[in-house]
């Protein structure tokens, strides 16, 4: 596990997950601590998107192969 995580391997989007949601869990996966987000960027990032709730509805693409 440590090996794939030093190689930058992160774990696929949840089934129906907005692209938006999969993209700030990969923020918050960055290797550099100094560049995750922090806890008040984490929450007002959520209470943006809790506001626009449009913007939940775009989700990732899955791939499975």
């Amino acid at each position: 596990v440590m090996n794939a995580v030093e190689q930058d391997y992160r774990l696929p989007p949840p089934m129906d997950c907005p692209a938006v949601l999969h993209q700030l869990m990969l923020e918050c996966w960055v290797k550099e601590r100094n560049m995750r987000p922090r806890f008040g960027q984490i929450v007002s990032t959520l209470d943006k998107l809790l506001r626009n709730a449009a913007s939940l509805k775009v989700l990732t693409s899955t791939h499975s192969g």
